[in-house]
């Protein structure tokens, strides 16, 4: 099965519930790897994020306050870089479950410039 939005191709999609603010990786197959690290800080008021490359294969994105009970992402996919000459895209949505404070919902989708 072969999907398409646009131009891009799903690579991969799914949801997933994170243990505690531990961190999550996407070893997305070919020597590609995207670590998400979400941090809460009650003295900060807004949601922001920051992607760092780590070498040429791997990056870090750090999540900080996202926890809210709607959720909080990017439905437009945002392009994380290029591999293996094609375009890598992520779409991101986390939503803070109900009744806790540290666990998400992390819902993803990657894709690939056709």
């Amino acid at each position: 099965m072969k999907i398409t939005t646009g131009t891009l191709e799903l690579m991969e999609s799914g949801i997933l519930f994170t243990q505690g603010n531990n961190t999550l990786t996407f070893d997305l197959g070919f020597e590609l790897k995207l670590t998400l690290k979400f941090i809460d800080d009650s003295n900060a008021k807004e949601s922001t994020h920051d992607f760092k490359k780590i070498d040429n294969n791997s990056g870090l994105w750090t999540f900080k306050n996202f926890n809210n009970l709607y959720g909080s992402g990017f439905s437009e996919p945002l392009k994380l870089g290029t591999f293996n000459g094609s375009d890598i895209y992520l779409s991101i949505w986390v939503t803070r479950l109900f009744n806790e404070q540290v666990n998400k919902k992390v819902e993803y989708t990657f894709y690939k410039e056709q």
